[in-house]
């Protein structure tokens, strides 16, 4: 269950608190609970390995990433409202609108942007 760059000790204590929580009673309930705990772990390692790989570098070089929509640009990023803000502007970006939950737009977060001025393509 532990792998290369996780301390087996961590794991041990993270397994018992789950277990004591837990109280597994039978061989059913046991297997269960192993499987709640495998599930859980993993899903901690994915958080931490998800926040290794975005960092910032990564994330404006995938926000740089082009796509074409007939023949429009088009970018995308899933970050935090501010950070999208950030990368705007120091990517010579500005905000044209930006709306969350627009009932109008289906609910949708919409961000719409363009390029502040065409001597930065």
């Amino acid at each position: 269950m532990v792998i290369e760059g996780e301390d087996p000790d961590e794991f041990e204590a993270f397994a018992t608190g789950m277990r004591r929580e837990l109280a597994p009673a039978g061989d059913l309930q046991d297997l269960i609970a192993d499987r709640l705990i495998a599930a859980a772990w993993r899903l901690k390692r994915i958080a931490s390995l998800e926040s290794a790989l975005l960092t910032p570098e990564k994330v404006r070089a995938e926000f740089m990433n082009r796509a074409a929509f007939d023949a429009t640009p088009l970018y995308h990023v899933s970050l935090d409202g501010a950070e999208y803000r950030g990368l705007l502007k120091d990517t010579g970006f500005e905000l044209v609108e930006h709306s969350i939950n627009d009932t109008a737009k289906g609910g949708r977060i919409v961000w719409i942007a363009r390029r502040s001025s065409p001597s930065s393509w």
